[in-house]
């Protein structure tokens, strides 16, 4: 019961520091909470897991200074300042590739990361990121990965085109790795937004043309027009059931950041089966962070009676304890409920099932030629798991 309290102290501290624009509401309720958290190497620990130490470190400065203890303080500040060079590491190197991609004539689109760390906060260094995500359009993605290796870049498990193109064919994705004098940098190269289980996948070309830019590193990276933007984080954070807070203070500071034209967000949600989805992250994001969403998107949430359960069960996990909130238990269930659309639910379970994973990679090494046997592979795995499920 101790641990439960602690994290729901922990919890109430992030939400009230993870605020973009805080009201006096808000100050009060970060100080309250602030005066109620007993172990702060917890709070320090949660504010890492769902990324917002930067965001928090900030708030505690500027609003509770004078009633937070100096060494938690000290601690926020000292891990923000460590997550802001890091930054600035990947940064650099996103300038790095996006310029070696256009010199080769692939166009790219930088997902998350520095660039919406900058559309959203304004700074780099307010947002952690673990690797970058680049999406380049399919028929360039062949000539997109030799630019990676030509900047030292490898797969990540060592795979050849031939067993990336199966193993990682259903993901959408393909990660890369490079060791740096500091750190080991990790892109993951996309030519989907969504694995293709989900019909969330805008068409880059159409991203991309309604696109702006933003300098980082002295290169014109591309950012997408805002209700894109919004729409690519409200698919992936209802994507990852909503695990981390940070995803939903993107979102809270992309729709306090300029106008957004609901009726655009909504049907260009609606043209990949996303609507649902979308819905669901804006009221996770106004529910937990107080986003300011539309009383359009409002009214449309509440046209769909699946909307708000699946919301709640996302803020539910969100602060669940850590072997729960990391479990992913229901969430296939999850995702299929967040379709609106029969046959896309279809294709989702059939797709669940017969596309391989780097999962049956670990379990077999396959050379290249045989890379097509990782299907039947799959399905054997998920049978015979099955069938250990029943006998337990």
């Amino acid at each position: 019961m101790r641990e439960v309290r602690a994290n729901g102290a922990a919890a109430a501290l992030l939400r009230a520091g993870a605020r973009v624009a805080p009201t006096a509401d808000d100050v009060e309720r970060l100080r309250t909470a602030v005066s109620r958290v007993r172990d702060w190497d917890a709070a320090l620990a949660l504010a890492g897991r769902h990324h917002v130490v930067p965001l928090v470190a900030r708030q505690l400065a500027a609003s509770a200074a004078d009633v937070v203890p100096a060494r938690a303080l000290d601690a926020f500040q000292a891990t923000s300042r460590a997550i802001a060079a890091g930054a600035l590491v990947l940064a650099g190197e996103l300038a790095r590739i996006v310029a070696a991609l256009e010199a080769q004539g692939v166009r790219a689109l930088p997902y998350k990361g520095p660039a919406l760390a900058l559309a959203a906060y304004g700074d780099t260094g307010m947002r952690e990121c673990e690797d970058l995500d680049v999406v380049v359009p399919p028929a360039d993605y062949a000539r997109a990965r030799k630019t990676l290796l030509a900047l030292g870049y490898r797969s990540l498990r060592a795979l050849s085109p031939a067993q990336e193109a199966v193993v990682y064919g259903g993901q959408g994705h393909a990660p890369f790795e490079r060791a740096d004098r500091e750190a080991l940098l990790v892109v993951e190269l996309h030519w989907r937004f969504a694995a293709r289980r989900f019909p969330w996948n805008p068409r880059l070309d159409d991203l991309l043309a309604r696109a702006a830019s933003l300098p980082i590193g002295g290169v014109r990276v591309a950012l997408p027009a805002r209700e894109d933007h919004l729409l690519l984080l409200l698919l992936h954070g209802t994507r990852h059931r909503w695990e981390r807070l940070e995803w939903a203070a993107s979102v809270s500071a992309l729709l306090a950041g300029g106008p957004v034209d609901g009726g655009v967000l909504l049907a260009r949600a609606a043209r990949v089966g996303g609507t649902r989805a979308a819905l669901v992250g804006l009221q996770v994001a106004r529910r937990v962070l107080g986003a300011p969403v539309s009383e359009e998107l409002l009214a449309r949430a509440d046209h769909d009676a699946a909307v708000e359960p699946l919301a709640r069960e996302a803020i539910a996990r969100m602060f669940a304890p850590p072997d729960e909130a990391a479990g992913r238990d229901g969430e296939r269930e999850f995702h299929r409920r967040c379709l609106e659309r029969p046959l896309d639910r279809a294709r989702f379970l059939a797709l669940s099932v017969l596309l391989p994973t780097p999962r049956e990679w670990e379990l077999v090494r396959l050379p290249g030629v045989l890379a097509p046997l990782y299907v039947p592979i799959r399905i054997g795995r998920l049978v015979l798991r099955g069938a250990q499920s029943e006998g337990e």
